[in-house]
Parts: C-alpha cells; structure tokens; sequence
C-alpha cells in the first residue's frame, strides 16, 4: 500500500534586507539603494543573497556594507518573509535572472533593522541614498510592507527599551533634539514644557555643565544618555 504522495521540496534562496533609520534636521530618513539598469530606474532596501553556509547576522553586516559603505554597530533581526509570489512581479524577476545569472523561484528573506546617529555612514560613491520616509514612494518588491513592519518593530521596541532612541542622538545633545526623536518615531507632537518634565524623570538622561555655543536663541543646556544609570533602573523595575 502506497502512502500519502508528499509535495516536491522546494529549495528556498535566502536572502537578508536592512531597515536602516538615520534622524537628521528633525526628519526621519530610511537608507535605499538604487537599482539602476537599463529598464528599471527605482529603488530598494539594501539587502542580497546569503551566500552557502553563511551566518546570517555576518551576511547582514556584508551586504550592507558593500551596497552603501555603511558600518553600524548592530542589527537586529526582526522578521523573516516566504510568502509565494513575493517575486512574481516581471521586473523584480528580471532583475534577479540578470544579477543572479539563474532563475529564482522562491526567495526566503530574514529582515533586519537598525538605528544610526547621522547619515554620514554611507559611501558618497556606491548606490546607497537617504531618503525621508515621508517620500518613499513605490519600492521594488515587497520592500514597502517590509519597511512599514521594519518601523512598526522600531516603535515596540522603543516603547520596552527607549533606550534605542538615544541611539539616533550623538553623544551630547540638547532637550530638544531628544524631544524631535520621540516626536518622529511615535508621530506625534509632545508639548515642550511637558516633555521637560519627563526627561528630568529619566534617571538616565544626565545634564551637562556645557550649554550650546553661537546660537541666535538662548543656549540650551547639553545633557547626555548615561548607559549605568539606564542598566540600574530597569534592573531596579525588573527586581520590584
């Protein structure tokens, strides 16, 4: 007696895409590449193929840095996308045939996201452009959905563990800088004397002797993200 007939494997391609976040000039910005032939003039998020036995968090780190020149401290993965059809699209499978060299049926991809503090990480020379996520048009395959949940993952964490905003800040910053960034990430206007009173609630956001310099309005006082106190806190809350 012959059993039940199994379905054929399918051999998955994996490939890895990066969500990367850069806030300059309270403006959000998510890094694209330009996919850039002769029929095709759009863009994408930087991601590729992993190759054979690679892991993936240093494929991630690889393409990444060969796309765009950017280095980031980390990335974290966040979803993975296997959906058929999510290569159907005629010039999304000619684009691939031509980069590949081969025909690719079905691609599994494992999504990553991360923050960084200026948009001078990139290669003025290679594909990789800043682009304000409020201007983010049509992208090439389903790299939209992916960014959206790339964000969406960005505000959960940030509401568990703030501590990955200050990541989009430098090292010293001012009030109202932190304030732009909150504003940014959860889309919404936060009054200012309100959100003053919050940051000197935030045992980890210590003030500064130092104030701005040349500035037309009155100095603002610097403060800086103080990793200890955060750690102490939440070690404090996670024990109560």
């Amino acid at each position: 007696m012959q059993g039940t007939p199994q379905p054929a494997l399918a051999i998955n391609h994996i490939s890895v895409d990066c969500v990367v976040f850069c806030i300059e000039n309270d403006e959000l910005y998510v890094l694209l590449v330009k996919r850039d032939t002769n029929e095709l003039h759009d863009m994408k998020l930087p991601g590729g193929m992993v190759y054979k036995e690679e892991i993936l968090d240093v494929a991630a780190q690889r393409i990444l840095k060969d796309l765009t020149g950017a280095s980031v401290d980390s990335l974290r993965q966040f979803r993975s996308y296997s959906a058929k059809g999510r290569t159907n699209d005629p010039r999304d499978t000619h684009w691939l045939s031509h980069t590949l060299n081969t025909d690719i049926d079905s691609i599994l991809t494992v999504a990553y996201f991360s923050v960084v503090n200026t948009k001078r990480t990139i290669n003025k020379e290679s594909s990789g452009i800043w682009v304000p996520l409020k201007s983010i048009g049509e992208l090439a395959f389903d790299h939209n959905r992916i960014l959206q949940d790339g964000f969406n993952h960005l505000q959960r964490i940030a509401t568990v563990e703030p501590s990955i905003l200050f990541e989009f800040l430098p090292r010293k910053f001012v009030i109202s800088q932190l304030r732009a960034v909150y504003s940014l990430i959860y889309d919404k206007e936060f009054d200012v004397r309100n959100f003053h009173k919050q940051v000197n609630q935030m045992a980890w956001v210590k003030p500064l002797e130092e104030r701005q310099k040349n500035v037309s309005h009155r100095a603002a006082r610097y403060y800086k993200f103080d990793k200890v106190a955060y750690k102490r806190f939440f070690k404090f809350v996670a024990n109560w």
